[in-house]
């Protein structure tokens, strides 16, 4: 009998790490790319152009969607030309939960500590940010609000 019939294992086998699959090499989206993203979000629907100034925030502040749908209009600074910028102070914290409940509106301090945080804006979000305040005319309060100006956090 061919005491060969099935292979060695590898030198670290029982090493956990050793029978993981190998990672493909990811890349970094290319600048393009993230602003056609948003630009291809639009429709006739009025909630597309929410969706797309939370994508294009999302992506180029980093914030956490807990972070981005509790955003007021007083964090942003957003100059007519160049960069911006937005403070990041607070998240919804009611994951799991329906937003609509009475008393689940739970807002409260970021993640981490480190949380807190000035975030520089790219132009091309500025313009999605300045473009989604002029369609529906908010001019303070929440970002992200529902239908008939109720508080959404989705």
């Amino acid at each position: 009998m061919d005491a060969k019939l099935w292979p060695a294992a590898p030198r670290g086998a029982n090493n956990r790490n050793a029978n993981q699959a190998p990672r493909p090499d990811n890349e970094a989206m290319a600048v393009a790319d993230a602003v056609a993203i948003p630009e291809a979000m639009i429709s006739h629907q009025p909630s597309s152009r929410m969706f797309r100034c939370a994508t294009a925030i999302t992506f180029w502040s980093g914030a956490r969607p807990s972070e981005c749908v509790i955003l007021e209009v007083s964090l942003f600074d957003l100059p007519e030309r160049g960069w911006g910028i937005v403070r990041i102070k607070e998240a919804w914290i009611g994951a799991g939960r329906r937003y609509d409940t009475p008393g689940n509106k739970k807002i409260g301090k970021p993640k981490t500590t480190t949380s807190y945080r000035c975030v520089p804006l790219a132009r091309s979000c500025v313009a999605d940010v300045r473009a989604f305040l002029e369609f529906p005319h908010i001019s303070s309060g929440r970002l992200f609000v529902g239908r008939g100006g109720a508080e959404r956090p989705s």
